[in-house]
């Protein structure tokens, strides 16, 4: 599978691929060729230049992060390891990690 990036533009059924799952319309960018122009056998479900629209399943899809989501993970892996020296300075090394439900 290819590593490529595109702008989502549709999210739902789509007969004509046979069945009856969730899919996730892309406009593709930065260059890269998709598989269609936002429609299938006639139905259009957005539009894309050229051929750089494609639909694929929830399961190969993945966000890309952003600088925010980024500086959120680093946020909170600085947090735990912040929390987990208070629990080794104040409880001991041999102190069990007990975070409340």
């Amino acid at each position: 599978s290819k590593d490529r990036t595109g702008i989502l533009h549709y999210i739902g059924k789509v007969p004509e691929m046979g069945d009856d799952k969730i899919w996730y319309g892309l406009e593709l960018t930065s260059g890269t060729m998709g598989q269609n122009d936002g429609s299938i056998k006639g139905k259009r479900y957005f539009q894309a230049n050229g051929k750089r629209g494609m639909f694929i399943p929830e399961s190969k899809l993945r966000r890309r992060l952003n600088r925010k989501d980024k500086e959120r993970r680093k946020s909170y892996v600085e947090i735990s390891n912040q929390v987990k020296q208070l629990q080794k300075d104040y409880a001991g090394e041999d102190a069990a990690i007990l975070y409340p439900s």
